[in-house]
């Protein structure tokens, strides 16, 4: 800063101007508040961070736990389910169909159920004639026409027709007489599926007096599916085509408006 002074020792004469110097002095006590102040923010927002950086952490470790856990619950309703199939669909005096062979406006007429040939009986209905259902349900033997389940799960059908919903009992798994979890689990009958992949001779499909021979022995094979009364008349397939689809939803491929959902239950290419 720069202050003008008079010399008025000569009086009379012109007056000297003297440039002086006057520095500000800053205290250093404020600089330390200020940087202690901004270190204090800067603590402050590590320690946020870390918070929620901690809190995210915990989140997705207890997700994936719970995730583990559903996945074991999983596979124990598989292990079960391979369990029933083995113990009451293995032996060959055995034959397998849905609940609609039975009633065809059964509540759960997509059920599985295992039919034994030759019952020798005893005492359980199996053992005297009646289906063992493979879906798990809170009573053993059920009735696919009119049970209603307790704790029902939809395990086929959500996002799709009312007519091809499986509904299967939750039941639970408990340790120490404790819940800690649920599964549930239906066994579908790929055996009474049209097979997608199935091709037949030409000389299979005339229906004339002298392919009578053709025709029977036509019967001892899977039928190839007949395309057009199941997806419209306007609806072609190669062959080609045909046998590269694995899945039902490669149909999609060759018309996006194709109703595949509904045919959940009666195609496979895996049958």
């Amino acid at each position: 800063m720069l202050r003008p002074t008079f010399d008025k020792t000569i009086l009379g004469k012109t007056p000297k101007v003297y440039a002086l110097w006057c520095g500000t002095k800053v205290s250093a006590n404020g600089f330390a508040l200020v940087l202690s102040l901004a270190m204090m923010g800067l603590l402050v927002l590590l320690m946020l961070s870390l918070s929620i950086f901690l809190q995210v952490e915990m989140q997705m470790g207890v997700q994936q736990q719970k995730q583990e856990e559903a996945r074991q619950n999983a596979l124990l309703a598989v292990q079960i389910a391979l369990a029933d199939l083995q113990k009451y669909a293995g032996p060959d005096q055995r034959i397998t169909a849905k609940a609609d062979l039975l009633d065809e406006n059964a509540t759960h007429r997509h059920w599985t159920g295992v039919w034994h040939t030759n019952p020798p009986g005893g005492s359980t209905p199996f053992e005297t004639g009646q289906p063992r259902w493979l879906v798990s349900a809170l009573t053993e033997f059920p009735n696919p026409s009119n049970e209603i389940l307790a704790n029902p799960i939809t395990l086929v059908g959500a996002g799709s027709s009312t007519d091809n919903a499986v509904l299967a009992d939750r039941l639970s798994i408990n340790e120490n007489g404790n819940p800690i979890g649920n599964y549930a689990y239906w066994v579908g009958d790929e055996g009474i599926k049209v097979n997608t992949l199935a091709r037949e001779p030409d000389a299979y499909k005339d229906t004339s007096a002298t392919a009578y021979a053709d025709q029977l022995l036509r019967l001892s094979m899977a039928h190839e599916p007949r395309w057009q009364p199941l997806l419209g008349s306007g609806f072609e397939i190669q062959p080609s085509q045909q046998d590269r689809m694995f899945s039902l939803r490669q149909l999609r491929l060759l018309d996006d408006n194709l109703p595949i959902n509904q045919f959940f239950h009666d195609l496979s290419p895996f049958s």
